[in-house]
């Protein structure tokens, strides 16, 4: 796919990772002001956000920039984490960025994501 070769459209100095067909980085949440459940995966993921694609597009256009996430839920190999997220950027790809969680959970995420299965940037 073409975004595995591109440079992430999000600027960042940490680690970014760009998930593959194998081991995607899944995202779900509800629109806050539509109240549909949008689902997408990351072009490109890192432990403060990404790139999201939504699957339909259509449904999240009206997302603008410091849009609150809540309950979200960011699935990467086997393991699901609830986090809550902020709209950076929309035009077509969602720039996504995660609000802080607790230590633990940070932990299980770099756990998660520093692993061979994903390929780094």
């Amino acid at each position: 796919m073409i975004f595995r070769y591109k440079r992430p459209r999000f600027q960042t100095e940490e680690q970014v990772l760009i998930p593959d067909s194998d081991t995607p980085a899944d995202f779900m949440f509800m629109n806050p002001e539509t109240m549909k459940i949008i689902r997408g995966r990351f072009v490109a993921v890192s432990l403060n956000g990404g790139g999201l694609k939504p699957e339909n597009m259509i449904d999240s256009l009206n997302l603008k920039p410091n849009t609150l996430l809540k309950n979200c839920s960011l699935k990467l190999k086997n393991n699901i984490f609830d986090l809550d997220a902020k709209v950076l950027k929309n035009d077509g790809i969602l720039e996504i960025k995660f609000l802080p969680v607790p230590a633990e959970r940070k932990k299980q995420m770099e756990d998660c994501f520093f692993n061979e299965h994903f390929e780094e940037n």
